[in-house]
């Protein structure tokens, strides 16, 4: 993995909220979303973003991917993108 890649990934924000905001909790690598309890991805080198409805995209350079999940309504939750995530990973693995 390239250092520049690497730099993106690295977590530079996690944990409980400065105001408090009860659980699942986003992590932050320079200025993308990195795996954590509020957004997982494939694996702990996946950085994205997640959208408002539930959509979802980030790349993966372990498993040499791209990956984006976006719906035509927004939806309340985002049940839908991480079964997809979830099946992406098992075919993948």
């Amino acid at each position: 993995m390239s250092g520049m890649l690497r730099q993106l990934a690295d977590l530079r924000s996690g944990g409980p909220a400065f105001v408090w905001a009860p659980p699942p909790r986003q992590a932050w690598g320079a200025g993308v979303m990195v795996p954590s309890d509020w957004q997982w991805y494939l694996t702990p080198w996946s950085v994205g973003h997640d959208g408002a409805g539930g959509q979802v995209a980030f790349g993966d350079p372990t498993a040499r991917l791209g990956f984006g999940y976006i719906t035509n309504r927004l939806r309340p939750d985002g049940d839908a993108a991480n079964s997809i995530i979830a099946a992406l990973a098992n075919v993948l693995h």
